[in-house]
């Protein structure tokens, strides 16, 4: 993506802001910044150096092919387009073909738009201490979460009429568990959407990723809930969480 960062011209607003994007996706992802501007600083020097010298002239003359390379994007018509490719492909015009406008692309949409809450996926519950809980489901997200709260809300009834024991009471909710125990406000609670999805193969993945990733002091889950920890390989993961997203 850096390399693409150097390779499309972009203006200087344009370009800053494709700068903060990548790096916000590496920090997202855990990636070091060190390692991103390692990677950053070599496609700029060598972005540079092709401008201000003639050594390695082939190397250069490509390179600036690729920098002066525009693009435009044109409705398919069927092989006089590929025709019109062609031709501006020879003046270095770059012509991305697209599905012609209709009327049914204008009133009409494939876009799935049943709410996020409502689909199946991974989801992140944030305590009042800002500890979290990652979790999956393959029913409703909203269910779910209603099912946490309801557990809290449960067993909090138990509690000020003196009848909770904690480490006794059998809580099926870890993240009720939680913060029954602690005496966190239940009003302060946030719920956060991570994923959503329907292959179960895959939820499980992503939640697994969502774990790892954030496995520090501030997570309630506990990373032995995964039998197979020793063989788990968190890159495999993290590309079909990209896959999948």
């Amino acid at each position: 993506m850096i390399h693409r960062l150097f390779l499309i011209p972009l203006s200087e607003h344009n370009f800053k802001k494709e700068y903060n994007t990548l790096i916000r996706i590496a920090n997202e992802n855990n990636f070091p910044y060190t390692k991103f501007r390692k990677i950053y600083n070599k496609h700029k020097n060598k972005r540079t150096l092709s401008l201000i010298t003639t050594l390695n002239n082939k190397d250069n003359t490509e390179t600036d092919k690729n920098y002066d390379k525009r693009y435009y994007s044109l409705p398919f018509l069927g092989q006089t387009s590929y025709k019109i490719k062609k031709l501006f492909h020879s003046m270095n015009i770059h012509i991305s073909l697209k599905p012609p406008t209709t009327l049914q692309n204008l009133f009409c949409s494939n876009k799935d738009k049943t709410p996020i809450t409502k689909r199946s996926g991974v989801y992140c519950l944030t305590a009042a201490n800002g500890h979290k809980y990652i979790g999956r489901t393959f029913r409703k997200l909203e269910t779910r979460q209603k099912e946490h709260l309801n557990e809290i809300r449960k067993y909090s009834v138990r509690k000020n009429r003196g009848k909770y024991m904690s480490g006794i009471e059998e809580i099926k909710s870890t993240f009720a568990k939680y913060v029954l125990d602690l005496n966190l406000n239940l009003d302060d609670t946030g719920f956060d959407v991570l994923f959503v999805g329907d292959d179960s193969r895959t939820i499980d993945n992503i939640e697994k990723y969502n774990i790892l990733a954030n496995k520090n002091e501030t997570l309630i889950n506990t990373v032995s809930i995964f039998p197979e920890i020793k063989m788990f390989n968190k890159n495999l993961i993290f590309a079909q969480y990209l896959e999948a997203a």
